[in-house]
């Protein structure tokens, strides 16, 4: 999996970075925890800061367009990104 960035803008108001990236893959489409770990590893930030907001990918494609959201700390994702809702399917899964 490679990522090429294509557009990172400074948003100081919301104490973040949007980036827009074009990822090429071999198989399937990453998932988002992938994703995260590939824009984490290559900027050289926390992953717990890194939101992924879009993951276009055109059918039969080995590429794909990705908007993301870095932010300067948690603390600041916790509060500018809505909660995620959780199915309760998923949640027992991880209880047992």
């Amino acid at each position: 999996m490679e990522l090429k960035l294509i557009e990172k803008k400074e948003v100081p108001l919301l104490s973040r970075t949007e980036i827009k990236g074009e990822l090429s893959f071999t198989g399937k489409t990453p998932s988002n925890d992938e994703v995260t770990k590939k824009i984490s590893s290559d900027l050289k930030v926390d992953a717990a800061t890194i939101v992924i907001k879009h993951v276009y990918t055109g059918f039969g494609a080995t590429k794909a367009k990705v908007i993301a959201h870095v932010y300067k700390t948690a603390d600041d994702k916790t509060k500018i990104e809505p909660k995620v809702k959780v199915k309760k399917a998923k949640v027992e899964e991880k209880k047992e």
